[in-house]
């Protein structure tokens, strides 16, 4: 991605992220979600505009790698801020997802910081900790070092809602959010379902680029393939990890839409590789995993079927479709319109159908077959 955050053209979503971290100087902060597809460069916009933030300490956290449990969330939200402030190297990341490093980090850090450690050190040690209790407490954690401005950035926010599963919380969303040395900056692909909770947050969404961004995008990190730009931006729906992909593949091809059909057939191709793991993100979100993939291949094959056709094309009742489809649009994977459903995502419908067309993918692909793929493209 190319180094200045305006270079080319993304200006929209990243004066919103500067007026929101402006509020945290006024001590007035908001929470924040930044939603967009997979790989629409929500924390590339993130990180870019951190950087220049000198007044406000860093805290990232990606909650898909992090215990989802209230007792394991609170030490390692804790342990995280801790390690922040205090600068801790990459080697010793992991000792501060432990409550014994952090009670050790008495002499290091506020009186108070360390109250709020020996606090939830305290609750997990009874038979039933209160779970309310440590899910908020961490979250109010930032406050207890006075003097600091933190921007929390959640990273697969919707993780979060791991936390639902547990009896004495049932909706983190209703736990008390507010800090008034903190905003909560959270990314996710997950748009739906976290708007449905969070209704509180403010939202700013990262779109695909636009034409014209796409153009200057790709004049700014391969001059000279800017004659392709429209061509680029139709294939790539204005992807830019998928723009970057197909750009890196041409440089050897020479032939835009060759290059595209290779990354979509190669099983070891980066763009392959990424459709196949934003299938599974969307797929996660949702259960009956097996027909959702057979109802989504029977979509990306015939294009705005109806609930009708779909279930006759998958041999199930319109019942059983209708509740697959609700939960696959939840999910954000498909979409709505005039009765009729379609992809939100272009390149994975095509990856989908291709993949439903072509059962063994390999590197090596034959000229009939790349006739017949270039054909649908």
């Amino acid at each position: 991605m190319p180094k200045d955050k305006g270079s080319f053209e993304r200006r929209v979503p990243v004066s919103l992220i500067e007026e929101k971290l402006s509020l945290l100087r006024k001590r007035t902060p908001k929470n924040v979600l930044v939603l967009g597809a997979p790989k629409t460069g929500k924390t590339f916009l993130i990180n870019s505009v951190l950087k220049e933030q000198k007044d406000i300490t860093y805290v990232y956290i990606d909650l898909s790698k992090i215990g989802m449990s209230p007792e394991s969330f609170s030490i390692e939200f804790m342990g995280n801020i801790c390690f922040s402030v205090l600068g801790g190297q990459k080697q010793e990341y992991s000792k501060f997802l432990g409550i014994n490093f952090l009670l050790s980090l008495e002499s290091k850090i506020p009186k108070a910081s360390f109250d709020v450690i020996k606090g939830i050190h305290n609750e997990l040690l009874k038979i039933k900790p209160d779970q309310r209790f440590l899910v908020e407490n961490a979250l109010k954690f930032s406050e207890s070092f006075s003097g600091k401005r933190f921007a929390v950035i959640l990273d697969n926010f919707e993780f979060i809602l791991d936390i639902n599963n547990f009896n004495q919380i049932k909706d983190v969303s209703s736990l008390d959010w507010s800090c008034s040395n903190a905003s909560y900056v959270c990314l996710s692909s997950a748009s739906s379902q976290l708007k449905k909770y969070f209704k509180k947050f403010d939202v700013i969404d990262v779109n695909n680029l636009s034409l014209d961004e796409t153009e200057q995008f790709v004049k700014e990190i391969s001059p000279a393939d800017s004659k392709n730009s429209e061509k680029i931006h139709r294939l790539s729906n204005g992807n830019p990890y998928v723009i970057i992909s197909l750009l890196k593949v041409n440089k050897e091809i020479k032939n835009i839409e060759k290059a595209f059909a290779i990354e979509l057939l190669s099983k070891d191709s980066i763009l392959y590789k990424h459709c196949s793991s934003v299938l599974e993100e969307f797929l996660s979100r949702t259960s009956g995993k097996t027909l959702s993939r057979i109802l989504l291949r029977v979509i990306s094959l015939n294009d705005g079927l109806r609930l009708s056709e779909i279930a006759s094309k998958m041999y199930r009742s319109a019942p059983v479709t209708k509740a697959l489809l609700e939960r696959l649009m939840i999910s954000d994977i498909i979409y709505k319109k005039d009765g009729r459903y379609y992809f939100h995502d272009s390149v994975l419908k095509l990856w989908i159908r291709l993949s439903a067309q072509n059962n063994a993918p390999d590197e090596e692909i034959g000229e009939e077959e790349m006739t017949e793929v270039l054909k649908l493209i």
